[in-house]
């Protein structure tokens, strides 16, 4: 079973936690359908889950995803014909993730059929233009960028780098970690998620997308202002702490530290390098992916990371209640005290 089916699992259930009445209705039954499937696939029961997925993949397409996985269904019971149709009708919804159709062993049995390999062209086909389009909505989506107070171009500063949560946006990140920044003297940059959440907002995507993104804020920064390269730290809110958590262990070297809030990490592989970033971690002691975070945290201090992990009695999928405070000793524990006289 490819990764791909927990994933859109996962991202239907924070689509559900900010959308209007009648599209959680939709979401939940989505979420209700992409259970089923999962659950009858897994238990090899694949009329149930070739029934769940026919809906799914008409309720929620999910840019092809629901009908990628409806033809392995369609596939792993032997129906080979359906399972090529599903995976035409994927190609039609726009699916793009090579990934997934070169590598998942539920359709190893069409891997040297003509007509399987002609879908996979076009495949990449979907995904060359996805890769033009989204680098052209990213070239137009200028981050954020927020000096602090008395900066000059001749000060090198800190640089803080906030991922904003699934369905949120640059300006509400920025508003969330702008006291804190300007505290220790940083420059701040959102970079600006260009997908759109279902029911408004953005979405980060995959973490490719996502790594994109931040790298191309971070040029843009260091073109118009001198940056201690030392002293980058990557933080992020619920999705945006799931790509904090990626993008700080796929690049170890170029943040000091990262700062998850309230992020996902089931999916997150600790490396075996020799230069870890400092996480400072903050969940709720209510918030669902608690325990993920623990096991995360021990993972990291079983690498060696320098790990603090700060709960919050009482605190949900949501910031901490003194943002701003609890924000300034993740920042203290990344960059050190702030300078003389800050607040």
């Amino acid at each position: 079973m490819y990764p791909t089916r927990v994933i859109a699992l996962f991202l239907l259930a924070l689509a559900a936690t900010c959308a209007p009445a009648a599209a959680q209705d939709r979401q939940a039954e989505a979420r209700e359908l992409e259970t089923q499937f999962i659950t009858a696939l897994n238990a090899k029961d694949y009329a149930a889950a070739i029934t769940a997925g026919e809906k799914l993949a008409t309720l929620a397409p999910q840019g092809g995803t629901a009908a990628f996985n409806l033809a392995c269904a369609h596939v792993l019971s032997g129906d080979r014909e359906r399972g090529i149709t599903a995976l035409r009708r994927a190609v039609r919804d726009g699916f793009a993730n090579v990934e997934a159709i070169t590598t998942d062993t539920d359709l190893v049995s069409l891997r040297q059929d003509a007509e399987f390999q002609a879908i996979v062209q076009e495949v990449r086909n979907n995904r060359r233009k996805q890769v033009e389009e989204f680098r052209a909505k990213v070239e137009k989506a200028k981050p954020l960028v927020v000096l602090p107070p008395g900066h000059t171009s001749a000060t090198e500063a800190p640089l803080i780098v906030a991922l904003h949560g699934f369905g949120s946006n640059a300006d509400d990140v920025a508003d969330a970690y702008r006291a804190a920044a300007a505290s220790f003297g940083a420059i701040l940059v959102a970079p600006r998620a260009v997908e759109e959440a279902p029911a408004g907002g953005f979405t980060w995507g995959n973490s490719e997308n996502a790594e994109y993104i931040v790298n191309t804020a971070l040029d843009a920064v260091r073109a118009a202002h001198r940056i201690d390269e030392k002293r980058i730290v990557l933080t992020g809110f619920s999705q945006g702490g799931w790509v904090t958590y990626r993008l700080a262990l796929r690049n170890p070297k170029r943040y000091c530290a990262a700062i998850p809030v309230a992020g996902r990490c089931t999916d997150i592989v600790v490396p075996a390098t020799p230069v870890l970033p400092k996480f400072y971690i903050m969940v709720g002691e209510k918030d669902p992916v608690l325990e993920q975070n623990r096991q995360i945290s021990a993972a990291l201090e079983s690498k060696g990371a320098a790990v603090l992990l700060a709960t919050f009695a009482g605190v949900g999928h949501e910031f901490p209640q003194e943002r701003d405070e609890e924000l300034r000793k993740a920042l203290t524990f990344a960059l050190g005290a702030p300078p003389s006289g800050a607040r």
